[in-house]
């Protein structure tokens, strides 16, 4: 059946048409249209069926199709069209017209084409076939089928088909019960009458739809649909025809492939219930309700789901597929490979999908397996294990709620809320029992039992731990409390099993947690110093940058400002827009704003910001004009020209890579006043003190000098630094005009403004002066990836170990797995190493590398002396591998001289070693190797081997079979995973033996099945870790059996790689390599530091064991902050000075669980440090004990004053320089940077560290190790949190103001000749060609001026579209958005509402969802960058009152003459402003009348949308927010002040209307219109 043209269709399957036939005939049917002489019609879709719409038609017009009961078209003239549709809708009928190329088809209109068309027809049809049976015309009455005309598929049927009506509502009725209708259509454009006609058992299957992403999808997607209704399909159409005879080689997948029939599967939607009731797709976002929660669970720093979450979502499926409330629950055989991490903006994607039947799930975060096991009823099974309960005696050590979670935070698990429910742990030998608190939530109760077994396991490594598996987890909701209380929970050291009352798990294992992500480590540094402004030499373009935007913030006139605009000039040269962001990234809490301009005009240099531009060439006249009319600072290439210009001043120079640069500003001229400070000391809090008589001095100054500047001179550093005296004082009120000035040199001149030295000081008028070595600086705070040199190598550490000194260190993997697919994390094992004795000895040996303290433990077995024809590079070849090789062939394999040895990867340093020593020991030995190069070096190498196989797929399986006979090897060295594992299995013979050299697969718990040991196969694990803590037994075998293979030459040198540098990581990265052949080798020098091969933290500071580290100052917890920093990097005494009973208590308890572990020798001192002779003999008594090593001075909240802080400093660096020299100085109090700085300047090992205030105290010591490996003294430590500073810059925001205004008088004119008396909709033409009830029609709410990008919009869109029209006269924004909600229902009734705010319609757009919705109605809103605080930041920039209405009138009528806006400003209100204006302006009375009218209207318009506040009632529906070009893609502008769910962001191409034109945007609306 075919409705209209598509009865060509019906021809071509009918077989009465050849698809050319059918081709052509279309065609036809097009050229005869365009040909003839038609007059201009319409047609329309009305709302009711044709029975109705017959008798209430105009003579002129004529029911075109009949579509179904409810739906037909009409045809007629457009003029007759147009009314009758009007009419139409006036009585609340859906009526839309639909222009058909201006042509009336199926009415009599369209005769006049008829002749053509025939003529055409009969040329492609000279000889007409039959119709069959089949086919049901739509063009022909039911009463004629009989006819001539009905029975041949000719060129006359054709012809009809064009002049007759359309009935396809009479030939619908001959579809029969059950059938499967199919709709070929290019947009499915009859679904919606379809669906309504059709009865209830017929399938309808279109196999195309206009609002689908991907449209072959949704066409296989069909043909699934019809394959599932019971039809075959001849699916070999699809795929490229194969072309007989194929090669012999090609083999048969017939008898691959068989019918399983043995189970009855449903099809179709009865699948979809059961389906759903299994699986959970999740978007975990922070901003959901149902999950904000997980905000207070966090590892590294990183919002990471916690297992807990999963338990929840696994019990609600299972609930779900009972149909009831489980009670008794068991969850086994947890398996989790990895955490999702939840984004701080957007959400973590999450798919939980369990098997209706075994209970058995799998949990996804994307593509990546993130857990697995099974959930179970416990239907007639134990469901707790019996377990002897622990015994507390009196004295066991107890921990509060404090003490545990300051413990995990430590190991960066950050708990908070929910998560922190421990209140006490009471730890005994055997185990553990806490108090946990019950808040009716099984699961996040659940998680802090999991936290009392994760705090035992990570007290002797500190490392974040994950939960790796869980064996099983047995839940009985009935033993549970009804009320909340605090439950206890036991944990037994022996059994492993963590229980209370109603849940036991046991059998919990874990694994370190990898690096979480970026946001991992939040923190970054700055070096606090004293920069040069002239000659300086930058090894990099973004310090001098950092340069400029410091001198530009420090030296700008308010404080309190919001933002810095940062803005480059484009010019020939490159671009350093890079560089800025990288500056910007460093220094966001300016909250910097960044654009690139092409022209200097269109800089907005706004009064309440600093303005910093930047141009990398030297600057033009416009350039210097902004410099000399602004307060902006300009960084540009060094110009004599330019700076011989005495209106502006070169503030700074320097160079980079021989570049010279100039940071330039205005001149200043101003009258000074110089007041010297005598003083012998120094503090910011000075100035708030009366009795001071130099503070009395400057406030005289200042109250004398008015406008002058007055230039504050002093000698001395300020106890608190020079930094944070100045950035103290300068808030304080009344000093805006107050510079400062240090003269550090004894031998300066005198401060004064005759002294020519000082001249270009007043000149520059910066804040802050330092004179020091005799060079003019200012205190600059730089990011340290700016300076030059920032790093120190620690010299705690050296080659020189046990009495040896270390030449060269073999690097060896931890794994020794084969990675085919290059996945491997990059992690050190065990070391070989080469040197020398202090006897002259040259030894060889294995050892470890203590990552925490950086040391070498060399194993004090394995060692042997190294042949004298051995050079010290060929030793450090061979104890890992040899050792390795034979306790795997040896000792654990036991192999005989009659055995066949497997040695995969053969080409690894252990292949090397074990293929000879089974060759020696008599075996035949077969290989495998991963490319032709390993094959050619390793058949070069071992001449004898016979059988090398190819190691990167399973076909060694069959030929390693087919040469031992079928028996396979007796001995397999494995190091494959995966497929290929399984594989070598197979490969083993009866009484075999498998030795796995590395663990992934055991640690991956990789299945093998039982059946391999029906052959007694035995199979183990073997590491370098099992050799090194082997007992001594077997250690002195090992070394017994390399000391013969030294003398029968077995142990040989390996072929080696000695690299020259000491990037660990990328070594690793090589070895792990598949084709990688051998060893890596490194040489040590003697200034070698071993922190290098520390992967993960390169710069750990190490202690040293053998010296004391004191601790003073502080609360309880920052001291034991500090403890467990240096516990952890090797030191084993401390000394811990308290001032308080209270605090000791506290520090002790903490400390009995560190001793557990660790042998440490504490000394509390009970002294206070605020005098010096406190400060002596605090000193003076752990120098007793030992050597300083270091002293930790912390801040002391419950000091009285910050002066006895700053004392205690002063008192304890001087007694340092007496009694400890060499003793490093850490200083965490703030207000004593001055002392340090002195200290630091006397050649003392000094460290000064600040931070922000938004970071913890542990989060400052997470960062000590990089502050104290820098050379720089003074350490600021930043959040770099704040990098993710979303709000949209200055600049953007300006460039806006010229497209949301008028561009042009007469495009004012054009937007506002069609305006309507009241707000309207008008259909746009669009790619959906009809209304339809059920296809939803999107509503856009625009911005004025900008039709021709609505217009390109529409076009783009697959729905029906209306776009407001807004009259002339002005309305309140709350009556306009009642109006068109009004209208919007009588358009579309039924909803739902897709409504497109663009521009600032997004105000109106919001108003109108909330009317819909207090309706009931469902509805979307999409802004195309139309937040309200997008476009009311946008008009912010015309200013506030009368500069506003000056600027408005300026930016459209162009008014630049300075006398006009004298003129304007002037004048007392708009309306004699706007008279004023328009006098001005060259236009006709009529041009001007119409001006002042539409102007009034759109200012009052612009100063409601100003005024525009968000109300208490949000918005229900899905928001979608599209920003142009160079947006945040996580600044959602404000609108969760408006929207209940959360914003989904796009960014698209192109500006502020720009993206109104991208295809992307159309794509985004199209996908997510909702039906």
């Amino acid at each position: 059946m075919g409705h209209s043209v598509g009865e060509l269709g019906c021809a071509y399957a009918d077989g009465c048409l050849s698809a050319e036939q059918m081709v052509l005939c279309a065609y036809s049917r097009g050229r005869a249209s365009l040909e003839a002489d038609l007059i201009k019609g319409m047609m329309a879709a009305v709302g009711i069926g044709y029975s109705q719409i017959k008798d209430q038609c105009p003579s002129s017009i004529e029911v075109a199709c009949h579509n179904s009961s409810d739906n037909s078209t009409i045809s007629g003239p457009t003029e007759d069209m147009e009314v009758f549709v009007n009419q139409l809708q006036g009585r609340g009928i859906f009526a839309r017209l639909v222009n058909v190329s201006n042509i009336a088809y199926h009415s009599r209109y369209i005769k006049p084409a008829a002749p053509l068309l025939l003529k055409y027809l009969q040329e492609v049809i000279p000889e007409p076939l039959p119709r069959s049976s089949k086919w049901i015309s739509t063009s022909i009455p039911e009463d004629q089928w009989n006819t001539d005309l009905a029975r041949l598929s000719s060129a006359e049927y054709h012809t009809n088909n064009l002049l007759s009506s359309v009935l396809f509502e009479e030939g619908a009725k001959h579809i029969p019960q059950q059938a499967i209708v199919i709709e070929i259509a290019p947009h499915g454009l009859l679904q919606a009458i379809l669906k309504r006609s059709l009865n209830a058992t017929i399938t309808n299957i279109p196999l195309t739809n206009k609002t689908s992403n991907n449209g072959l999808k949704f066409l296989l997607a069909a043909l699934g649909k019809l394959y599932l209704t019971g039809l075959d399909l001849d699916i070999s159409v699809l795929y490229p025809k194969v072309e007989y005879p194929v090669g012999r080689g090609t083999k048969s997948l017939v008898s691959l492939v068989h019918w399983e029939h043995s189970e009855a599967w449903a099809s179709g939607t009865d699948l979809k219930a059961n389906y759903w009731s299994t699986v959970r797709d999740l978007n975990v976002s922070l901003k959901h309700n149902k999950y904000k929660e997980l905000i207070e669970h966090q590892l590294q720093n990183a919002v990471v789901i916690p297992i807990s979450t999963y338990l929840a979502i696994l019990y609600e499926l299972l609930n779900g597929i009972r149909m009831s409330t489980m009670n008794d629950v068991i969850f086994e055989n947890l398996q989790f490979k990895n955490v999702v991490r939840v984004p701080e903006f957007g959400s973590a994607p999450v798919y939980v999908m369990m098997q209706r039947g075994s209970g058995s799930f799998e949990i996804y975060s994307g593509r990546e397996l993130i857990g697995s096991g099974r959930i179970q009823t416990a239907e007639g099974r134990q469901l707790f294990t019996n377990i002897t309960p622990i015994e507390i005696p009196e004295n066991c050590l107890e921990l509060n709620t404090n003490d545990v979670y300051s413990e995990f935070y430590q190991r960066s698990h950050q708990y908070r809320g929910v998560f922190k429910s421990i209140k006490t742990l009471q730890l005994v030998k055997e185990g553990s029992v806490g108090i946990v608190q019950w808040n009716n939530n099984w699961p996040t109760f659940i998680e802090a039992m999991i936290q009392q077994c994760l705090f035992h396991r990570g007290e002797c490594n500190q490392k974040t731990l994950m939960v790796s598996s869980i064996q099983s987890i047995a839940l009985s909701l009935l033993d549970l409390q009804m009320e909340p209380s605090d439950l206890k929970v036991s944990y037994d050291y022996a059994t492993g099993i963590v229980s209370t009352s109603g849940i036991q798990i046991s059998g919990i294992k874990e694994k370190p947690l990898e690096v979480v992500g970026e946001e991992s480590c939040t923190i970054s540094y700055n070096a606090i110093e004293v920069k040069a402004l002239f000659n300086g030499k930058h090894q990099c373009i973004e310090s001098g940058i950092n340069l400029g935007l410091q001198i530009t913030v420090d030296n700008f006139k308010n404080k309190t400002f919001h933002s810095v605009t940062i803005v480059e000039i484009r010019t020939n040269n490159k671009l350093l827009e890079n560089s800025i962001k990288n500056v910007i990234n460093k220094n966001s809490h300016f909250n910097p704003n960044a654009s690139t301009v092409q022209d200097i005009k269109e800089i907005f240099v706004s009064q309440a910001e600093p303005v910093y531009v930047i141009i990398n060439n030297v600057p033009d006249k416009d350039c210097i004009n902004l410099v000399i009319s602004s307060h902006v600072f300009l960084l540009a290439h060094t110009d004599n020209n330019t700076l011989a210009n005495p209106e502006i001043t070169q503030v700074a120079e320097f160079t980079v890579d021989g570049t010279s640069y100039s940071l330039i500003r205005k001149s200043a001229n101003p009258t000074t006043m110089i007041v010297p400070i005598k003083t012998d000391t120094l503090i910011s809090e000075d100035l708030l003190c009366e009795n001071l008589s130099w503070v009395s001095q400057l406030k005289t100054a200042l109250a004398s000098a008015k406008e002058r500047r007055v230039y504050l001179v002093f000698s001395v550093v300020p106890t608190d630094g020079i930094y944070n005296f100045v950035r103290n004082a300068s808030i304080l009120p009344g000093m805006q005009n107050v510079r400062f000035v240090f003269i550090l040199d004894k031998g300066a001149a005198e401060f004064t403004e005759k002294e020519s030295v000082y001249k270009k000081v007043f000149k520059n008028d910066l804040n802050l002066i330092v004179i020091k070595n005799s060079c003019v600086g200012t205190y600059i705070s730089t990011p340290a990836e700016f300076q030059n040199d920032t790093t120190n190598t620690s010299s705690t550490v050296s080659n020189i170990t046990a009495n040896i000194r270390v030449d060269y260190i073999g690097i060896n993997a931890k794994d020794e797995t084969l990675i085919l697919k290059n996945e491997y994390k990059p992690e050190l094992g065990y070391i070989d190493y080469s040197g020398v004795t202090s006897c002259g000895e040259r030894r060889m040996g294995l050892a470890r590398l203590d990552l925490e303290l950086c040391k070498l433990e060399l194993d004090p077995v394995l060692w042997w002396n190294i042949p004298s024809k051995w050079s010290l590079e060929d030793a450090a070849t061979v104890p890992h591998a040899h050792v390795l090789a034979y306790y795997a062939l040896v000792v654990v394999a036991d192999i005989k001289p009659t055995d066949t040895v497997l040695v995969h990867g053969g080409c690894s340093a252990y292949g090397l070693a074990a293929i000879y020593i089974a060759r020696k020991v008599g075996c035949a030995v077969i290989t495998t190797v991963t490319s032709e190069k390993q094959r050619v070096f390793i058949k070069k190498q071992y001449m004898f081997l016979d059988y090398i196989f190819s190691a990167c797929d399973t076909s060694f399986e069959p030929r390693i079979l087919l040469a031992t006979a079928g028996k396979g090897v007796q001995v397999v060295l494995n190091c494959l995973s995966g497929n290929m594992l399984h594989a070598t299995l197979r490969c083993t013979a009866e009484f075999g033996k498998i030795v796995q050299i590395g663990k992934s697969d055991v640690e991956e718990n990789t299945e093998v099945g039982t059946r391999l040991f029906l052959r007694c196969v035995s199979l183990c694990c073997v590491t370098a870790e099992n050799v090194f803590n082997a007992p001594l037994d077997v250690k002195q075998k090992i070394q017994e059996l390399v000391t013969e293979g030294l003398k029968s030459v077995t142990v040989r040198p390996l072929f080696k790689t000695v690299e020259d540098h000491q990037d660990v990581a990328s070594i690793l990265r090589d070895l792990k390599q598949p084709e990688h052949i051998g060893k890596k080798v490194i040489k040590l020098s003697n200034n070698t530091s071993l922190t290098q091969l520390n992967i993960k933290r390169a710069f750990r500071f190490i202690c040293d064991s053998e010296t004391f580290y004191l601790i003073y100052g502080g609360t309880a917890e920052m001291k034991i902050d500090v403890v467990e920093w240096l516990i952890f990097r090797g030191t084993k005494k401390l000394a811990i000075s308290y001032e308080l009973e209270s605090q000791l208590v506290d520090i002790k308890r903490r400390l009995k669980v560190h001793q557990t572990y660790y042998d440490l020798e504490v000394l509390f001192i009970f002294t206070k440090a605020h005098t010096r002779d406190g400060a002596f003999k605090l000193l003076s008594e752990v120098c007793c004990r030992g050597t300083i090593g270091a002293v930790f001075v912390l801040p002391n909240e419950e000091c009285s004053t910050k002066i006895v802080q700053i004392k205690t400093v002063q008192h304890l660096d001087c007694a340092l320089k007496t009694v400890a020299p060499k003793a490093l100085l850490i200083n965490f109090v703030n207000n004593a940077a001055g002392v340090c700085h002195l200290r630091a300047d006397s050649g003392f090992p000094t460290k000064n560290i600040q931070w922000e205030k938004c970071l913890e105290f542990p989060d400052v010591m997470y960062g000590l190790d990089n502050a104290l490996m820098f050379t720089h003294n003074d350490i600021f430590i930043k959040d770099e949190k704040y990098k993710h500073n979303i709000e949209e810059s200055v600049q953007s925001l300006y460039k806006k103001l010229g497209l949301l205004l008028p561009s042009s008088i007469s495009n004012l004119k054009e937007e506002t000749k069609n305006a309507p008396i009241t707000p309207d909709f008008i259909p746009l033409p669009s790619l959906c060609s009809q209304i339809e009830r059920d296809v939803p029609s999107v509503f856009i709410i625009p911005g004025m001026f900008n039709t021709r990008g609505i217009n390109d919009l529409a076009s783009k869109l697959m729905h029906p579209v209306f776009c407001a029209n807004f009259p002339k006269k002005m309305l309140p924004l709350k009556t306009i958005a009642v109006l068109l909600a009004n209208r919007m229902r009588e358009i579309h009734p039924r909803g739902p509402y897709n409504i497109i705010g663009v521009s600032y319609g997004g105000i109106l757009a919001i108003e109108i969802a909330k009317i819909l919705e207090q309706e009931n109605c469902k509805t979307q809103v999409q802004f195309l960058d139309g937040a309200p605080d997008t476009i009311q930041g946008v008009l912010k920039h015309l200013g506030d009152g009368y500069n506003r209405e000056i600027r408005y009138l300026c930016q459209i009528l162009n008014l630049t003459n300075p006398e006009i806006i004298k003129g304007l400003i002037n004048l007392p209100a708009w309306k004699t402003r706007l008279d004023f204006a328009l006098n001005y302006h060259k236009s006709s009375s009529e041009e001007k009348e119409f001006l002042k009218e539409i102007l009034t209207i759109l200012k009052q318009h612009f100063d409601e949308i100003s005024n525009f506040q968000p109300s208490n009632v949000l918005i229900q529906g899905k928001t979608i927010l599209l920003r142009p070009t160079g947006s945040n893609k996580y600044d959602d502008c404000g609108l969760r002040k408006y929207c209940k769910e959360e914003v989904l962001l796009n960014v698209v191409d192109g500006n502020h209307n720009g993206i109104l034109k991208n295809k992307k945007a159309a794509n985004i609306i199209n996908y997510e219109v909702i039906c």
